[in-house]
C-alpha cells in the first residue's frame, strides 16, 4: 500500500503505509510526511506553479493504492485493490495549509 504525490504529470514524492484495520464501513486516518527536493518540472508546469503560488493556490494530485480484504464469516475471505485519487489545493509555502479538496475512489 502506497500514496503519491503528483504536480501535473510529475511524481513528487511516494510514501508507504504499513497494514492496517478498520472496521466494517470505517475508515483509518494515518500521518504521512512526505519529503521532496530538487524535482525537475517541465517549463509550462514551472509556470503553472509560479502562477498558483502568486494566486496562493497551489494545486497537487493525491493517488492512493490500497489492497482491501474481507472477511465473510470464516470460510470465505475477498480481497480487491482500492484505487483512492484526491485533489487538493494548499496555501503556498511555507504554510501549505489545506484549503480545499475533492476525492474519489475506485474498485
Amino acid at each position: 500500500m502506497y500514496v503519491e504525490l503528483h504536480y501535473g504529470r510529475t511524481l513528487v514524492a511516494t510514501q508507504a503505509i504499513e497494514p492496517f484495520s478498520a472496521p466494517k464501513a470505517g475508515s483509518m486516518f494515518a500521518g504521512l510526511h512526505m519529503v521532496t527536493s530538487q524535482v525537475r518540472l517541465s517549463e509550462l508546469e514551472i509556470q503553472r506553479i509560479k502562477r498558483q503560488t502568486l494566486n496562493n493556490g497551489v494545486i497537487f494530485e493525491v493517488k492512493g493504492f490500497f489492497r482491501a480484504r474481507s472477511n465473510f464469516g470464516g470460510l470465505l475471505k475477498y480481497s480487491y485493490w482500492l484505487h483512492g485519487e484526491c485533489t487538493i489545493m494548499v496555501r503556498r509555502p511555507p504554510d501549505g495549509v489545506l484549503v480545499a479538496k475533492k476525492c474519489k475512489t475506485k474498485h
